[in-house]
This record gives C-alpha cells, sequence and structure tokens, in this order.
C-alpha cells in the first residue's frame, strides 16, 4: 500500500486465493467503474472499494440517451452490439471478436453476424491484396478509414 495513498492501489476487492500477487497492480484485476465510498476489510484493516453497482451505470446511460435526444431505446447493451457490429463490419474476424466480448461460446457471438449481410462482395480475393491494402469500395457498409490530411 502506498503512503500516500490509503486506498490499496487496486481499489478493487480484498486479495483472495485466486488472485495473483500482483493483482493490485494488473490491470485484469481493477474495476473499471469504481465506487465512490470505501469499505475497511475487517481481517486485513485495509481500505478496498468495490465496484459500482450496475444499476448506476444503466439509469446513467438512460439519462444520456434522454439527454441526447435519442428517440430509440438504448442500453449498454447496446453499445456491446455496437462494438460487435463494428468490429466486424470492419473485417475482425468471428473468434476475434469472441474473445474481446468475453464469450465463451463463440454461437453467442454470430449473433452479431446478422447485419453484415455483404453476400459474394464481401469477400476479397488474395490477389485483391497485391496493391498492399483489400479491395474494399465495393463492399457495403465498409468506411474507408483515411486520416485527414494535415493531421497526425
Amino acid at each position: 500500500m502506498d503512503s500516500t495513498n490509503p486506498i490499496e492501489p487496486s481499489g478493487g476487492a480484498p486479495p483472495t486465493t485466486e488472485s495473483p500477487p500482483d493483482a493490485s497492480r494488473t490491470w485484469a484485476w481493477q474495476w473499471v467503474f469504481p465506487a465512490a465510498r470505501c469499505y475497511r476489510d475487517r481481517e486485513s484493516g485495509g481500505l478496498f472499494r468495490h465496484n459500482v453497482h450496475e444499476s448506476l451505470i444503466q439509469r446513467n446511460m438512460h439519462q444520456a440517451v434522454v439527454a441526447a435526444g435519442i428517440g430509440k431505446r438504448a442500453t449498454c447493451h447496446t453499445l456491446e452490439s455496437s462494438f460487435a457490429t463494428h468490429l466486424s463490419l470492419d473485417g475482425y474476424d468471428i473468434r476475434t471478436v469472441q474473445e474481446l466480448l468475453g464469450h465463451s461460446d463463440v454461437k453467442t457471438t454470430l449473433v452479431y453476424t446478422h447485419v453484415l449481410n455483404r453476400g459474394g462482395r464481401g469477400v476479397c480475393s488474395p490477389a485483391d491484396r497485391l496493391g498492399g491494402r483489400p479491395n474494399t469500395a465495393d463492399v457495403p457498409g465498409h468506411r474507408d478509414r483515411k486520416r485527414p490530411s494535415g493531421g497526425r
């Protein structure tokens, strides 16, 4: 524990037998949305945080949708679906999308591919890559990501 910060660096739950020794410094063991308040662990006496309750995130999402004037229902799951769909549209393979979403079964991830509907034009020949990039101009729904001139 850092002397300048009385709260464990992880801000997460107290260490368990499953957590590795470096859990307090490893991203995978951190709370993405830590709670505002801390609690003191009875056994170790250390200060820790839980994550915020999912209902708080859902309520904030609803308020943001209303404030933005979006007329359709949008939830946190909408963001996940949008993320997966855009990964698929950008050509990421289904196993990569599955891993990023944390799905244990690829069948769950395949749900996001129904929107692609590219038919035969969604496939690029290996010969198309001889020029350096695949020819995506004829692929429906594909947006060529070019950097603006004068940019970074």
